[in-house]
């Protein structure tokens, strides 16, 4: 939306004019004297040319002036109060005039009451299409009198929109006009039932390409197969050849990484008994069965059914069998309403197959196969979410879906922006892998289609992603791309110096953290990470320094006093060794001895986030742009196990208006000033939580840190329970 905001003092005084523009995520302020602002949603004014990408945060002040001109445009779009004045009688809107304007029509309205007085009242003016009922105009001006505490103003605004288009160009030849047709237009197209100009004669060509758009995308995430027939099973896949598992009658059977020997395991392989032959062929061909569902394109295949359901659309597509004996092959593709991205994932597969000599061929009706397919997300902390509640969680706020017949089911893109937007897409469904090869697709067709920020935070997300899998080769390469496009951030070289060390490349793992310390000087986990690395190699005084080092910069890094008392204790220095041991279990623990004579101090945090309290969702999906920020959240008031993995905190659960839950671990102390240890707290609570980004991972994590704040001369807080 664009609105251009005149305002005049009736009391006199100089005009003041703002051009006031708003995307669903950003918007934009520009004055007359040519000053621009701009803030993200739910983020702060900056000053900023580039629609806050960059520039430097507003005072206080200024980011309410901004805040008060934003309401100028939304009073006319806000919905209408009636009221009734004894003297002036009640609200009564009034048609003024229609004018016609080419093949649109113009409607002038005043908001006026029963007994007009000599008072200026607000007037709107509406446009629409001729052939457009009045209820679809949409408003194109607004100006009338407000007040602003004692001051009466008159304010004019005018209102337009901006929509994106993807335009192609064509290198036909030009044809004759097509002359005006006579015939009654088509009936619209029942729900259900399928429109012709869907799939007019590429109906095997769609099936191709969203069989390969599955393919890819499959690949790139926790894979889950599902199986009717020939047996029943289910077949679990990671992603860059990671772990494989099957789940059957005969039991559960996995390996670490494929080409490995079966075992039969409950750890996905990491303990087990081998199989015997005939079981791992079983399930050999099982997978050679799965991976030919994305393979089998028949030519006569055609669409047979669209419908809608539970918030989904679905396509069937089904080919009659080249055996007079065999029955017909059928494939389902689905996706959200929401998803208008052209490309859908294949969820169901049945056709007549069979194995032969350890080959796929096509079978007689008694060799069918039933397959359904789906994928789980990894989310925060290593749980991973189903693809039906990651999806409603990506689930737009209502009236911002189109409808199922709108929907189509089509070809891969072959214009750059289409790259980009299902590139979008699939990062969004945590198909980190797939996103980034559109997007390098979409740059090779348009060096300017991807911004390179977005483009380096999706190989940075997918490389944290294939480091948590042991993926390491990719991981490194990953990261190595993310560097090119970002070589100043020293979280990337964090990252790579870690995945390089866990692949065995200790030395290339000392250069990024040395590359890390010098973009960053006060990066006390490098220090100590870099430390830990030349302690492998032998070099202790080096390893002594640098967690001396990470040590002087974070006093409180329990680790460092840790990892200088055990390599301090290889030296043989027992009594230094010894101190700092001691040090590192106060710290965990978080208890001091009472001889200590230096107090820790107090750590003192941002101001919250104001006006918003935040459910898991928003954490889970805004975490990077949180970090650093402290936001409130609300939690349920009963408490978790106590988990000796986080030093005596118990877990509490977060709360989320989409029943999404999450967890955050609090200290007994909080446990006890919210009544949740003894059960008498019977509401859910208000904390806060700070969002905190870990240098090595890239990772944004939270902790709680109290339940109320105060605020300090220099604008930070101090949190407490």
């Amino acid at each position: 939306m664009v609105c251009i905001v005149d305002v005049e003092s009736l009391g006199g005084g100089n005009k003041r004019s703002f051009r006031y523009d708003h995307y669903p995520e950003v918007e934009r302020i520009q004055t007359k004297n040519g000053a621009t602002f701009a803030r993200k949603k739910d983020q702060e004014w900056m000053r900023s040319d580039d629609w806050a990408e960059t520039g430097s945060k507003v005072s206080a002040k200024k980011s309410d002036e901004l805040d008060s001109l934003v309401q100028y445009p939304f009073v006319a779009l806000d919905d209408k109060i009636t009221t009734h004045d004894q003297t002036q009688g009640a609200v009564v809107v009034r048609l003024l005039k229609r004018e016609a304007i080419e093949d649109t029509e113009r409607l002038y309205y005043e908001e006026g009451r029963e007994k007009q007085t000599g008072f200026d009242y607000p007037q709107f003016v509406f446009s629409k299409a001729k052939t457009e009922p009045d209820e679809k105009a949409l408003l194109l001006g607004w100006a009338g009198i407000m007040r602003t505490g004692s001051e009466r103003i008159h304010v004019n605004m005018t209102y337009s929109f901006l929509f994106r288009v993807n335009v192609q160009e064509s290198t036909t030849g030009a044809t004759a006009s097509p002359s005006p047709s006579t015939e009654e237009p088509a009936s619209p197209t029942a729900p259900g039932a399928v429109a012709a100009e869907d799939l007019h004669g590429q109906d095997a060509q769609i099936v191709a390409d969203n069989l390969n758009y599955s393919r890819e995308f499959y690949s790139g995430v926790h894979f889950v197969a599902i199986a009717s027939l020939p047996s029943s099973f289910a077949y679990d896949r990671y992603p860059d050849d990671g772990a494989e598992r099957f789940r059957c009658d005969d039991g559960t059977f996995a390996r670490k990484h494929p080409g490995q020997p079966w075992v039969k395991s409950n750890d996905w392989g990491w303990t087990g008994v081998p199989v015997e032959k005939a079981t791992a062929q079983k399930l050999e061909g099982w997978i050679k069965l799965v991976h030919a569902a994305f393979d089998v394109t028949p030519a006569n295949i055609k669409l047979a059914d669209k419908s809608e359901a539970d918030g989904r659309v679905q396509w069937t597509f089904t080919a009659p069998s080249q055996d007079s004996k065999g029955s017909s092959t059928e494939l389902v593709f689905d996706k959200p309403t929401y998803d208008s991205n052209q490309n859908a994932l294949l969820h169901g597969f049945t056709a007549p197959l069979r194995l032969q000599d350890d080959k796929v061929v096509p079978g007689s009706s008694s060799d069918r196969v039933k397959f359904s397919f789906g994928y789980l997300v990894s989310i925060e902390g290593g749980d991973e979410l189903s693809e039906s509640a990651w999806e409603d969680m990506q689930q737009p706020k209502a009236g911002t879906s189109p409808s199922a017949a709108e929907l189509k089911i089509g070809l891969t893109p072959n214009d750059a922006q289409g790259y980009v937007n299902r590139g979008d897409a699939r990062a969004q469904y945590g198909d980190l892998a797939g996103a980034v090869a559109d997007f390098r697709r979409a740059l090779e067709l348009d060096p300017k289609s991807v911004p390179a920020p977005r483009l380096e935070s999706a190989y940075h997300i997918s490389g944290i992603g294939r480091f948590e899998r042991g993926a390491y080769d990719a991981a490194i390469a990953d990261f190595s791309h993310a560097i090119e496009l970002k070589p100043s951030d020293q979280d990337l070289y964090n990252d790579r110096g870690v995945a390089k060390w866990n692949n065995g490349d200790k030395e290339g793992a000392i250069a990024d953290y040395n590359q890390a310390i010098e973009l960053e000087p006060q990066n006390a986990n490098a220090y100590n990470k870099r430390g830990e690395l030349k302690r492998s190699q032998g070099d202790l005084d080096d390893a002594i320094a640098d967690f001396t080092a990470a040590i002087g910069l974070d006093p409180k890094l329990a680790i460092a006093y840790k990892n200088r008392g055990d390599t301090k204790q290889a030296k043989g220095d027992n009594t230094g060794a010894n101190l700092d041991l001691k040090r590192a279990r106060e710290l965990e623990s978080g208890t001091t001895a009472t001889e200590s004579p230096t107090p820790i101090p107090v750590v003192t945090l941002p101001a919250p986030e104001k006006g918003k309290v935040y459910g898991f969702q928003d954490l889970l999906l805004h975490g990077k742009d949180l970090a650093g920020k402290v936001v409130q959240v609300e939690v349920l008031p009963k408490a978790g196990h106590e988990t000796d993995l986080h030093d005596g905190r118990y877990c509490i659960t977060l709360y989320d208006p989409k029943r999404v839950f999450g967890f955050v671990y609090c200290t007994k102390e909080g446990l006890q000033k919210m009544g949740f240890e003894d059960g008498t707290a019977s509401k859910n609570q208000l904390i806060y939580l700070f969002m905190k980004k870990d240098k090595l991972t890239g990772t944004v994590f939270y902790t709680a840190v109290g339940t109320r704040f105060e605020t300090g001369n220099d604008g930070n807080c101090t949190y407490s329970w």
